[in-house]
C-alpha cells in the first residue's frame, strides 16, 4: 500500500532534517573549538619522521629502560622496556615545576616553614625564610631540593595532598596513563612513571620557556626577598651543555638508581632521552646520543 504524504506532513520532515543537519554542523564545530582551547597537545603535522638504521636501533646502555622521543614527530625513535613501570626519583620534580608554573605567579612569595620534615637533597632553605615561587624552582630544578618541592606544595590549596592531587590530575590530563605521584619530590620510591611517559612529560614542560630557561642553567645565585639570605645553586646535570644537552632533569634513590630526563638539540631538531634503572644515568645518556641521537636521518614526506 502507498503512503501519500500530504504538503505540510513534507514540509515538517524537512524543517526536521534540516534540524538535524544544523545539529550536527554546531556539534563538529564546537568539538573544533574544543580541541582548539582544550587541548594543549594538539600540534601541526611533522614535516619529517626520524629513523635510525637497524644496526643502532638498539644501544647497549645499563639503563633498564630508555627512550629517544621526537616531540615534533610524536614518536619513539628507539627505546627499550620504554613503557615499563619504573621509579623517577627526583624527576618527579619535572610534574611538580609545571604545576607550580600554572598555579603560581612567579613573584608570589612563599614562606619556607616545617623544613624539619624534609630528607634527602635541599636547596639550604632556612626555617621561616621568605622567597619568591621563581627563586624557589631554581632550587627545585638546579640542586633538586626536596626542600623547595615541599614548600611550593605545602602552600597551595589542600596542602601536599591537594597539590599531589593536582599533579595526578594533571597526569591524567596529558595522558600519562602509566604515571602515578604520592609526593612532590619524588624522594618516595612509590611515585612510578615510565620512560615513555615521561619523555611526554618533559616534551609538555619545555613548552614552557620559563621551565626551559631554568633547566638550562649552570649555577644560579637566588637570594630571599630581603637579599641578606644567599643560595648559591649548581645544575646537578654533568652533561648540560655538552653535544647539545640543554636540559632537563636528574634522579636517583637506592631502588630507582639512576635517572635522567635530557633534552638534546641535534641539526635543529630537539629529541628527549630518559634513561631509568641506570647503573651510570650519565654515561648512558651520552652513549646514546654520540651512537643513536647523532646518527638519525629525517625522511621528509
Amino acid at each position: 500500500m502507498r503512503v501519500a504524504f500530504r504538503p505540510k506532513q513534507i514540509i515538517g520532515l524537512l524543517v526536521i532534517l534540516n534540524i538535524l543537519i544544523l545539529s550536527s554542523v554546531i556539534f563538529l564545530l564546537l568539538e573544533l573549538k574544543k580541541n582548539e582551547i582544550f587541548n594543549l597537545e594538539v600540534e601541526t603535522a611533522p614535516l619529517a619522521l626520524p629513523l635510525l638504521s637497524e644496526d643502532v636501533k638498539r644501544i647497549d646502555v645499563s639503563s633498564r629502560a630508555y627512550i629517544i622521543y621526537d616531540p615534533q614527530a610524536r614518536t619513539v625513535v628507539s627505546g627499550k622496556n620504554e613503557k615499563l613501570r619504573f621509579s623517577p626519583a627526583s624527576s618527579t620534580k619535572i610534574m611538580t615545576a609545571i604545576i607550580a608554573l600554572e598555579e603560581y605567579n612567579l613573584e608570589d612569595v612563599i614562606t619556607a616553614i616545617g623544613l624539619d620534615k624534609v630528607e634527602g637533597s635541599t636547596m639550604k632553605l632556612r626555617e621561616g625564610e621568605t622567597i619568591s615561587v621563581e627563586n624557589v624552582l631554581y632550587g627545585l630544578l638546579l640542586p633538586s631540593g626536596n626542600d623547595a618541592a615541599y614548600i611550593i606544595a605545602s602552600v597551595y590549596e589542600g596542602g601536599e595532598s591537594g597539590f599531589v592531587a593536582r599533579m595526578n590530575e594533571k597526569a591524567k590530563k596529558l595522558n600519562l596513563v602509566n604515571t602515578r605521584f604520592v609526593d612532590p619530590s619524588g624522594y618516595s620510591d612509590d611515585n612510578y612513571t615510565t620512560a615513555y611517559d615521561l619523555a611526554r612529560l618533559a616534551s609538555y614542560a619545555l613548552k614552557n620557556p620559563k621551565f626551559g630557561a631554568i633547566v638550562s642553567t649552570k649555577n644560579k645565585t637566588v637570594t630571599d626577598v630581603t637579599g641578606e639570605i644567599i643560595h648559591e645553586l649548581s645544575n646537578l646535570n654533568e652533561l648540560l651543555g655538552i653535544d647539545g644537552v640543554s636540559g632537563v632533569k636528574t634522579g636517583f634513590s637506592e631502588e630507582a638508581l639512576g635517572v635522567l630526563v635530557s633534552s638534546v638539540d641535534h641539526e635543529g631538531r630537539t629529541y628527549i632521552i630518559v634513561v631509568l634503572g641506570s647503573d651510570d644515568r650519565f654515561f648512558d645518556t651520552k652513549n646514546i646520543i654520540e651512537r643513536a641521537v647523532e646518527k638519525i636521518t629525517l625522511i621528509s614526506y
